[in-house]
């Protein structure tokens, strides 16, 4: 199965200007961080450096780490970087 994974802000820098990267599962359940360090790192290592400071969201809602994901490849997924501004 692969799954879109949407990039904004400080993510989409990191990855050369790209709106989304594609992740190949085995399995559609996996854990958050799971998903984050074995996948969305792998195919973009760039994005590990917003490990401790960047949130997954699936389908509108924030996704905590240790939570246990059900992934569809319909499913709209982004890594949020953080935001500032002024």
């Amino acid at each position: 199965m692969e799954v879109k994974v949407h990039l904004f802000a400080k993510a989409k820098e990191l990855a050369g200007g790209l709106s989304y990267i594609t992740c190949k599962l085995d399995n559609q359940t996996i854990l958050c961080r799971d998903f984050v360090e074995n996948h969305i790192f792998e195919v973009e290592p760039k994005l590990r450096v917003l490990k401790d400071s960047a949130y997954l969201a699936v389908n509108d809602n924030y996704v905590l780490p240790e939570e246990r994901l059900d992934l569809r490849e319909t499913d709209d997924i982004a890594l949020i970087p953080p935001i500032s501004g002024g």
